[in-house]
């Protein structure tokens, strides 16, 4: 039981880093579209 709870709460949390993570990923790829350095 609480090894079963234990693993939904890590599921939620993996699954809240990985849309942070893409959230941060497009802000940053926004921000360099618009440089030349960068292709993104």
């Amino acid at each position: 039981m609480k090894r079963k709870k234990y693993t939904r709460e890590f599921k939620l949390q993996a699954v809240k880093l990985v849309i942070e993570e893409d959230f941060s990923f497009k802000t940053v790829s926004k921000k360099f579209k618009d440089s030349p350095k960068f292709i993104v």
